[in-house]
């Protein structure tokens, strides 16, 4: 019976891993498909298309192998510097989807949003407020080099910068939510223990 609510906490943040796998692979997926099936009116891949099938392709095969090396996502959860690289690798690939289809007055950034609260979930700590941090920095450096680069440039930095605190708060939020949870599954083995030792 001890430590069963521990177990049951670290069972939730192992689904959350895989669950965040499948979309690792459906995302850019459904994104190519997208882009393939209207490629004459899709914003996707406005500013580069070659990128963005790159990228689409590139973070759709990085899904795979990951789920391939990490079928019942506990394996990568044990190792922080694995998955905070994965978790890396993910934000650059979306970086690099938001660039190619001109920057994030294509909607694309929001993807962000997605992979900072499931690394808020599955890294605990300052990591996950790191993070955050990453995403911000590539989201407005992409949206600068856009502006620098580009003959009429989007020039979305207001809501770039709003993007940025969105994903600084989801962070935050999510990190204070599952620290409240893993708490609580402390306190619960804990009672369990000492009800078990009288």
């Amino acid at each position: 019976l001890m430590a069963e609510k521990i177990d049951q906490y670290t069972g939730q943040i192992s689904n959350v891993a895989v669950v965040y796998n499948i979309y690792r692979i459906v995302l850019p997926l459904v994104l190519l498909v997208t882009y393939i099936s209207s490629a004459d009116n899709s914003q996707f891949g406005e500013v580069d298309p070659t990128l963005f099938v790159q990228a689409c392709t590139g973070y759709a095969i990085f899904g795979v192998v990951i789920a391939f090396l990490s079928p019942d996502g506990t394996r990568f959860l044990d190792n922080q510097q694995i998955l905070t690289s994965t978790l890396i690798a993910d934000i650059l690939a979306i970086s690099l989807l938001i660039f190619s289809s001109g920057g994030v007055a294509s909607g694309l950034g929001l993807l962000m949003i997605v992979t900072i609260a499931s690394s808020s979930i599955m890294i605990r700590g300052r990591i996950s407020t790191f993070l955050a941090a990453i995403a911000a920095l590539a989201i407005i450096y992409s949206e600068l080099y856009l502006a620098l680069s580009l003959q009429d440039p989007p020039g979305q930095f207001i809501q770039t910068g709003f993007l940025g605190i969105i994903l600084f708060a989801t962070s935050l939020y999510i990190q204070t939510l599952t620290d409240r949870i893993y708490r609580a599954a402390q306190l619960a083995d804990k009672q369990a223990s000492d009800i078990i030792d009288l």
